[in-house]
């Protein structure tokens, strides 16, 4: 906001849809003292995607000459008004910073790398368990995201976690990799749901007979098959190994005769036999 003569005032307002986009407007208008109002002219609205790096990647421009209202409230929020659109007032309100941190796109799980050390974010305060707000740069908020170390979490739902090595882990478990198998075949076009990698991949190829196929819906999938082909690569591929060892660790793959994931569509169906 940018005072111009008297009483003129230039504004930008940025408001965040997500971690990448943000819808901008930038208009001019004259304050009512009276009612703290400024009625807004010319405004262009343009809304903004952010590439991997924090670059822009995209700026389209929506409208131009738009009109709007901006009403300064007495308890320091703001609102503003947009004409072109039928929704209710946006309204802005001061958030005190705790911490400044820059953040890196992660693509493969849909997910941002905030660009602190552990004993750096622990340092502010934090402690495992905790909830955290995250406000990104251009506005959108994240509230109430637990803060955990590790990787454990309903896939689709939000939360921080902390990693020694500053990658995200992958699914460990023999359920824990079929709730990355469904993930990937239930939700393949929503990054921000799906913590989906080429291990959820690989675990697809070894346990079905026809192996992952980018846009397919139709999965079939059982341990019988996987246990199979993982002890068929024993001693040649390090992979094969680890996942032997998680097989022999697993409470599942020991009790259980078999546990066959049948996938159509959005439909997820888990069997486990046990023979008595």
């Amino acid at each position: 906001m940018e005072c111009v003569g008297a009483d003129g005032v230039r504004i930008t307002v940025d408001w965040g849809g997500s971690a990448w986009e943000l819808a901008r407007w930038d208009m001019e208008g004259r304050l009512d003292a009276e009612t703290m109002t400024v009625d807004c002219t010319g405004c262009v609205k343009k809304v903004i995607t952010f590439g991997r790096d924090g670059s822009v990647a995209l700026c389209a421009t929506e409208y131009e000459d738009g009109t709007g209202t901006v009403v300064f409230l007495e308890d320091g929020t703001f609102t503003w008004r947009e004409d072109q659109a039928e929704r209710e007032p946006l309204c802005f309100v001061p958030v005190p910073v705790t911490a400044a941190a820059g953040i890196l796109h992660e693509e493969e799980f849909g997910g941002a790398y905030v660009l602190l050390t552990i004993d750096e974010f622990n340092d502010l305060g934090f402690a495992y368990g905790d909830s955290v707000r995250i406000e990104f740069s251009n506005g959108f908020v994240m509230e109430d995201l637990p803060y955990y170390k590790g990787y454990y979490t309903v896939t689709g739902e939000p939360l921080l976690a902390s990693s020694s090595s500053g990658k995200n882990a992958a699914a460990r478990g023999i359920m824990g990799k079929i709730r990355e198998m469904m993930a990937l075949v239930v939700l393949p076009r929503s990054p921000n749901a799906s913590a989906a990698s080429d291990l959820s991949m690989d675990f697809i190829n070894m346990g079905s007979p026809m192996g992952y196929v980018s846009g397919v819906d139709t999965y079939s999938w059982s341990m019988s098959t996987y246990v199979s082909k993982v002890k068929s690569r024993l001693g040649e591929l390090a992979e094969a190994d680890e996942a032997w060892d998680e097989l022999e660790k697993s409470i599942v793959a020991n009790l259980a005769d078999e546990v066959t994931v049948n996938i159509v569509g959005n439909a997820v169906k888990i069997v486990i036999t046990k023979a008595f």
